[in-house]
């Protein structure tokens, strides 16, 4: 009798190495976002907001896909925020 090419070992090694690869492709789009009650305990260069420490900003340019650099309050300035926040 001849062997299979594919053997049920084979077959089952192959669906656990693409679902390992799928799980370890699906992680965080982007970074978390340290939560914050005031701006001193954000990084240099960032602000607190209600969802937590985001970046100062000059333009678009400056913030993450899903940002838009918005004005925060006239004293500090602008913020990356996301797009349809408030702001």
């Amino acid at each position: 009798m001849k062997r299979p090419l594919i053997t049920r070992h084979h077959a089952m090694a192959a669906v656990a190495a693409l679902t390992l690869l799928l799980i370890a492709g699906c992680g965080p789009e982007d970074e978390e976002t340290p939560l914050c009650r005031s701006d001193y305990e954000c990084e240099a260069g960032n602000v607190c907001e209600p969802s937590g420490c985001q970046r100062a900003c000059a333009d678009n340019s400056d913030c993450r896909v899903g940002q838009r650099c918005a004005l925060r309050r006239v004293e500090e300035g602008l913020v990356c925020t996301r797009v349809g926040a408030g702001g």
